[in-house]
């Protein structure tokens, strides 16, 4: 099948580009780390760089992201929310083939103020009418939607946070990065208890200091007794 589209998902610190055919499937896809904020030069040359022989195909080029920031290619204004999702009118963006930059969402309620860019495209592409949806990421977004509408969505600043807790302070030192479904489960059952999150970092930490503890304890245990049936060996071996 043919290609339909290019899609360009480009952020502050990469950028993902996907080769989609007709039906949705995607073909190819390329990345680099050539972000908004880490790239540098104009963005036509750098885009053109990117796709290279995809721009042969002369399909239109959808763009989402921090591209559309004010420190991105183009301003793509953002629309507030709530709103349809099939509704957001992508930019034109300078270039010498079909370009678009796809515009972020904006919700304000009272005090409450939120910003989206790019995570309303993959909303838009998930097509569910009436949902909860999380994005996890650096900054975590929960929206909800209904209706087809986006009505209202949350950030938590989910990835940083962990980024920054795990590379300083005291829960730094000794922590395995290595993926695990029981400690995932355990994290999910800590979320519903009274304790705020800091209380829950610190109280994290003395559960890993303990869990040590008592591994040294066991195995304490374990050669104190592997000694005592040794000095029992050889003292029955001496009576023979």
């Amino acid at each position: 099948m043919s290609t339909a589209l290019i899609g360009v998902d480009w952020g502050s610190s990469s950028v993902r580009a996907f080769r989609i055919a007709g039906d949705g499937a995607v073909q190819d896809t390329r990345r680099t780390s050539d972000g908004v904020f880490t790239g540098s030069g104009p963005y036509d040359a750098r885009l053109r760089a990117l796709l290279g022989d995809w721009l042969a195909d002369g399909v239109p080029i959808l763009l989402c992201g921090m591209i559309g920031s004010d420190r991105g290619w183009l301003p793509a204004p953002y629309v507030e929310a709530p709103t349809m999702l099939g509704d957001l009118k992508p930019v034109r963006a300078p270039f010498d083939r079909p370009a678009y930059i796809v515009p972020g969402v904006s919700f304000a309620d009272g005090e409450t103020c939120e910003v989206m860019r790019g995570e309303e495209t993959l909303l838009a592409g998930l097509g569910v009418d009436s949902a909860t949806v999380c994005l996890p990421g650096t900054h975590s977004k929960w929206a909800d939607i209904a209706g087809g509408r986006l009505t209202r969505f949350r950030t938590y600043m989910t990835g940083e946070l962990r980024a920054a807790v795990l590379a300083n302070g005291a829960l730094a030192t000794g922590v395995a990065q290595t993926p695990s479904a029981d400690a995932f489960a355990q994290g999910l059952r800590a979320v519903p208890g009274p304790r705020p999150p800091p209380a829950r970092h610190a109280r994290a930490r003395a559960h890993r200091l303990f869990r040590g503890w008592r591994s040294d304890r066991r195995r304490d245990r374990a050669r104190a007794g592997a000694s005592r049936h040794a000095r029992r060996l050889r003292a029955h071996r001496r009576a023979i």
